[in-house]
C-alpha cells in the first residue's frame, strides 16, 4: 500500500496519448520504487520529457507533490540500505579454485563516517541536501 499522494482528480486536458490518472499514479509508484524518472516513464510508456512537461503544468500541483513524495520515499530506501550496510557490513560471495567462498566484510570507514555525520545533523535538526557532499559542500 502506498503512502504517496494521489494525482490530481482532474486531468489537464484530454489527449490520445496523455497522462491519465492511472498512468500518473503508476508513474509515481515506479518513481518511488526506482528513483529513476527514465525508468518510471518507461514503465508507463511515456518519455521522461513528457513527465517533466506534466510536472511543469500549473494545474499539476498534486502530481508535483506526488513526485516529490516519491523521490523522498526512494531516498529513505537508499538510506535504510546504507544504514544496514554500515551496521552489518557486506557479504561477499566469490569462487576460488572451484570452492565457493563467503566472507563478511565491515563497511568502508568513509561510509560509516558519512552516515554518522548525517545522523548527527538530523539529531541537530539539520537535514543535509541529498545531492550535496557533506565534505565539499558541492
Amino acid at each position: 500500500m502506498s503512502t504517496l499522494p494521489a494525482p490530481s482528480p482532474r486531468p489537464l486536458r484530454p489527449r490520445s496519448n496523455g497522462w491519465t490518472l492511472a498512468k500518473q499514479a503508476e508513474f509515481l509508484e515506479a518513481l518511488a520504487e526506482t528513483a529513476s524518472i527514465v525508468e518510471a516513464a518507461r514503465r508507463v510508456r511515456m518519455t521522461p520529457q513528457a513527465a517533466h512537461w506534466l510536472r511543469r503544468q500549473p494545474a499539476a500541483a498534486e502530481f508535483r507533490a506526488g513526485w516529490d513524495a516519491a523521490l523522498a520515499q526512494a531516498w529513505q530506501s537508499v538510506e535504510a540500505s546504507v544504514l544496514e550496510r554500515v551496521l552489518n557490513g557486506e557479504i561477499e560471495i566469490f569462487e576460488r579454485d572451484g570452492v565457493r567462498v563467503v566472507r563478511q566484510r565491515p563497511c568502508a570507514a568513509r561510509l560509516a563516517i558519512h552516515m554518522l555525520e548525517r545522523a548527527m545533523a538530523a539529531k541537530a535538526g539539520v537535514v543535509p541536501d541529498a545531492g550535496k557532499s557533506t565534505e565539499t559542500g558541492k
